[in-house]
């Protein structure tokens, strides 16, 4: 019973904030712990080559710090209790149905709570609009593929609510992807989001967006294995400075890439691409249509430093591969997807 429930609950609280994605987490990675032997090694050893890059980038840290290499494998932890969880196709198929619900809720939610009080752009249960606007789409791009028009509406609906260009591009690739091949979505979204960028480079926001890239990028230069998550800030503000006097925000470099290889070196990089590659292979086209967005907006914004974002790309997906599982006759698959499209 318990292992039954786990999955569902998963999903019904990925888009419900981070207190209920917490605690969801915890119980569903107790649940799969006595089959962890049958833990695919496909994932298993990206996640622990992330996680060594980061204790490398901290090694000679505080012990404090070290609470960020354990945060990892934790932020990670669907990659493991969703394939352990998916053992037959009711449990899989009533989690599908549950979550796409709750991501519908929570996105008609967010709109209807953001024109109640006036407030825009909308948040939802999270602290960030854009971690709202991300974190849709990922459950959105599983709608579309199973044709649930009404809930796929209200969960695009909330993610458009933040009124931001990075998920309405994001959104643009992920309707793409579900009409052409996801590999060339992901190619055409990177070539217009450079466009963009290139049209956009006398505007002041783009420019601090520039230092933050390229501070990013000096520091991913100087350190190659990473300067650590615990200690990512102060070498960011001096490099910050250092190229723009006087500029300071050392929160994030806006940009996914830059963000893992200035924390994680080298390391964090193969690791990185090793798991997306692998998330790849075992998803249908919604889940890579959802990597695809995800990737895309990882061009301007660092959405793989979005706790909310990891974990819906860490589960949906997985809970989307059919050939560990048969399919429900009550469930319509996509007839434009193939085994071999990549």
């Amino acid at each position: 019973m318990v292992h039954a429930a786990a999955l569902p609950l998963l999903t019904l609280c990925l888009p419900l904030g981070t207190a209920a994605l917490e605690i969801s987490t915890g119980l569903a990675l107790a649940a799969a712990l006595p089959h962890l032997r049958e833990a695919p090694r496909d994932l298993l050893l990206p996640l622990a080559l992330i996680t060594l890059g980061a204790l490398f980038a901290a090694i000679d840290q505080s012990v404090i710090a070290m609470r960020h290499v354990a945060a990892i494998p934790w932020a990670l932890a669907p990659l493991l209790a969703v394939p352990l969880l998916s053992r037959d196709a009711a449990t899989v198929h009533n989690a599908e149905r549950i979550g796409l619900i709750s991501a519908a809720v929570v996105g008609a939610g967010a709109v209807i709570w953001a024109g109640w009080q006036d407030q825009w752009p909308a948040r939802g249960p999270f602290s960030h609009h854009l971690t709202l606007g991300y974190a849709l789409l990922v459950p959105l791009a599983i709608a579309l593929e199973r044709r649930r028009w009404g809930l796929a509406a209200a969960i695009a609906a909330g993610s458009l609510s933040t009124l931001s260009a990075g998920p309405l591009l994001s959104l643009v690739v992920l309707l793409a992807a579900m009409r052409i091949r996801p590999l060339y979505a992901l190619i055409g979204g990177a070539i217009v989001a450079v466009g963009i960028v290139g049209l956009l480079t006398e505007q002041p926001m783009l420019q601090e967006r520039a230092t933050l890239w390229a501070a990013g990028a000096r520091m991913t230069i100087t350190a190659p294995l990473g300067a650590g998550a615990g200690m990512f800030r102060s070498p960011m503000a001096d490099t910050q400075d250092l190229l723009s006097p006087g500029f300071h925000f050392p929160l994030h470099a806006h940009d996914t890439a830059l963000q893992i290889g200035a924390i994680l070196g080298i390391g964090g990089w193969i690791g990185w691409a090793w798991l997306i590659g692998a998330l790849w292979r075992r998803a249908q086209r919604g889940g890579r249509a959802a990597i695809a967005a995800i990737a895309i907006g990882g061009l301007t914004q660092d959405t793989l430093g979005d706790l909310e974002v990891i974990r819906a790309l860490c589960a949906w997906p997985l809970l989307n591969w059919p050939k560990n599982r048969t399919e429900p006759t009550t469930r319509r698959s996509n007839p434009n997807m193939t085994e071999e499209e990549v």
